[in-house]
């Protein structure tokens, strides 16, 4: 819901419009890939929900994609499981997909985020943006619940499963 909030106000204040009227959910993406095998992409989304468990992450800090145009987002800070869920999907569809050069995605230079703005071409607006985002409230725990697929550009959801509660999960 913080999330949804901050992309509708910043649409709502024509500072960055696509990610609220995208129909797109707040995310943290693990890869872009091309050429992907889709039922190949869907085996391994049942057999790596039969082993992950919901985890908690920890949102830090306000962060920004300098290339043009500009990406603000919201960064959690890196922990054990988010590094070996990201290195084991990479290594995975490395089987079936094709990565593109996206070098903020690759095993070793991934920066785990949820994009806040994207498509900031008005650098002037830069930090009106951030100091819309900086109502999020950091640090700020959250849990990885589900995984899936979307295509984009449009959205469209594919296939998620939602991940079993963790025994740490229930206790929170």
């Amino acid at each position: 819901a913080k999330v949804r909030y901050i992309w509708k106000s910043l649409a709502e204040n024509k500072y960055a419009e696509y990610l609220h009227e995208s129909g797109n959910r707040p995310h943290i993406t693990l890869g872009i890939y091309e050429d992907i095998d889709l039922a190949k992409a869907e085996k391994l989304l049942e057999e790596t929900n039969q082993t992950l468990l919901s985890f908690p992450l920890v949102f830090e800090y306000i962060g920004l994609f300098a290339q043009k145009p500009l990406t603000v987002f919201w960064g959690p800070a890196m922990t054990p499981q988010l590094q070996r869920l990201h290195d084991y999907i990479t290594w995975q569809c490395s089987k079936f997909c094709v990565e593109p050069n996206f070098s903020y995605y690759h095993v070793g230079q991934w920066v785990p985020h949820c994009s806040l703005a994207t498509e900031v071409k008005d650098y002037m607006l830069l930090f009106q943006i951030i100091d819309f985002c900086r109502q999020l409230p950091n640090p700020h725990k959250a849990w990885v619940e589900e995984i899936g697929w979307i295509s984009f550009r449009p959205i469209k959801q594919i296939r998620s499963v939602k991940l079993r509660d963790s025994a740490a999960r229930k206790k929170d």
